[in-house]
């Protein structure tokens, strides 16, 4: 039998994750399912381990830096249409990752209705686009395909039912 291990853990949850409850975050440090280095950056919460090896997670300290990083936030904040101007040159552009450009060109590659949506939205003019093509690396997407083989640090795995 052949296992798949996720190495993130987790979902996507809902929410600003600084609303997580406190009690919530212990008991996921406690389980193995949140590491400390999340708990802390991510849910902003104050936590010490005793000399078991149990979390807890200090509720006034947690309250306090909580309300710092939603400060931090609104120091980096920037209006909404002001971001969007931003986002739009960049989209213009086409400046993003590799993985996000191929995303977007593999998804227009298969969908007309995504490409005029999305131009719509971000008021782009018609001849815009963004194809595989322009990428300049190895694609598997909507219009080229391939054995997988061939890409590098690939390695074929062969799924079977027992």
């Amino acid at each position: 039998m052949t296992c798949t291990f996720n190495y993130l853990r987790g979902g996507p949850g809902f929410g600003d994750p600084l609303e997580r409850e406190p009690q919530a975050i212990a008991a996921d440090l406690n389980q193995g399912f949140l590491l400390p280095e999340y708990a802390q950056k991510v849910y902003g919460a104050v936590i010490a381990q005793d000399t078991k090896g149990r979390w807890t997670v200090d509720a006034d300290k947690t309250a306090l830096r909580r309300k710092e990083i939603r400060e931090e936030r609104l120091a980096r904040s920037a209006p909404t249409l002001q971001w969007m101007d931003d986002e739009r040159k960049k989209i213009l552009d086409k400046q993003a990752a590799i993985p996000v450009k191929h995303m977007y060109a593999t998804s227009f590659g298969l969908s007309s209705k995504f490409l005029d949506e999305f131009r719509t939205f971000w008021s782009l003019p018609e001849e815009w686009n963004l194809t595989e093509d322009e990428l300049g690396i190895p694609s598997y997407g909507s219009k080229y395909r391939m054995d997988l083989s061939l890409m590098p640090d690939v390695r074929t795995v062969v799924q079977v039912e027992e």
